[in-house]
Parts: structure tokens; sequence; C-alpha cells
């Protein structure tokens, strides 16, 4: 199918504020869509994220691949909400952060941006890509010792942006700078 028909078909279809996702497969071209779960509240109050006890691995050529198997995420986070945070955190098998079920990670501290390295197995997403395109960050292997002691956590996807992180498992933080000038940045 061309894309040009893709996009024809698309806009009769006439979606308007909902996420839309298109897989294509060899055989098929599915398309579905369904409301966007951030809502103006939880930028508000921010997310809340504990630690999962799966580990990611970071050899895997399976974790830098978008695929349509989640099944793992969404066990960990539903698991983290019957616990009553909004999501988890993954680890590696050395202990470094990777991501969250449904996000990338950036960390402040002294006015500097980290995000974990990508060498430590996770996918990198499009946000995080502009991100790194338009702000000077640094990748690195983060541990949790790093997010304890950081000034602000924010994790980012292409739907909702960029999300403060105001706890993780005990640590509090308050500072929401950083996840306002993404945000600004992300919508230009």
């Amino acid at each position: 199918m061309e894309e040009k028909f893709l996009r024809d078909y698309l806009s009769k279809l006439e979606i308007k504020n909902k996420v839309l996702k298109i897989t294509v497969t060899p055989l098929n071209i599915i398309i579905t869509e369904r409301e966007i779960a951030y809502k103006d509240d939880d930028y508000k109050k921010g997310m809340s994220l504990t630690i999962s006890k799966v580990r990611r691995n970071s050899t895997s050529r399976l974790a830098s691949i978008k695929s349509t198997c989640y099944i793992e995420n969404i066990i960990e986070k539903e698991n983290a909400k019957k616990l009553g945070y909004d999501d988890v955190i993954f680890l590696n098998e050395k202990g470094n952060v990777t991501e969250t079920s449904c996000a990338n990670i950036f960390m402040i501290k002294n006015n500097e941006i980290f995000t974990p390295n990508s060498e430590d197995g996770l996918l990198k997403g499009i946000i995080r890509d502009k991100i790194m395109k338009k702000f000077k960050v640094t990748e690195k292997s983060i541990t949790m010792d790093d997010l304890t002691h950081s000034e602000e956590v924010i994790i980012t996807n292409s739907i909702m942006g960029a999300m403060s992180i105001k706890q993780i498992n005990e640590t509090k933080y308050n500072s929401e700078k950083f996840r306002t000038i993404f945000n600004e940045n992300l919508r230009n």
C-alpha cells in the first residue's frame, strides 16, 4: 500500500486528539485508535515510579527493536499500579537504569541533562531523540543512586511528551523546570 493512499485514507477518518497506531505486517495494515491516557491533572501532579524486579538484558538485540510484544511491560506496570505507583523503572542485569514500561528517562543534576546509555538495553524513543538534538544531553550509565541524588527526573514518550516524576519509591522530587522547557521545545 502506498504512503499517499494510506494518508488519504487516514484523513477521511477524521481522527482528532487520539492515539493512532498503524501496524504493518507482510499481509495486513492494522489501524487502531484509543483515547489519550494523560490528562492535565497528570502533568500537575506528576507521576510516581517503583523499581521492577524484572531485569533488562543489555546484550539483547530485542531491547532496541520496536515490536508489538509489550506483555512484560504491561504486567509490570499493572503490578506497580497495584502497589500505588503509576509505572516502573527497569534496570538491566548490571543494575543500570534503562527505561520505564512506556517511556525514556532523563535526569537533571547541577543543570546538566543525563539519559541512560542506549547500550544499557533500552528502546530509543522519538521524543528522546528530539530532546537529545535540541539540548546538550549526556548519555551515560545511570544507577538508582544517581536518580536518588538528582534534582529532577522526567520521562518522555510520543504521547505524553515530557512528564515530571514526583516520586521514585521513597525519594521525592519537586522541580519541574526542565519538564516545562522540554515540552515548550517539543511544540516547536
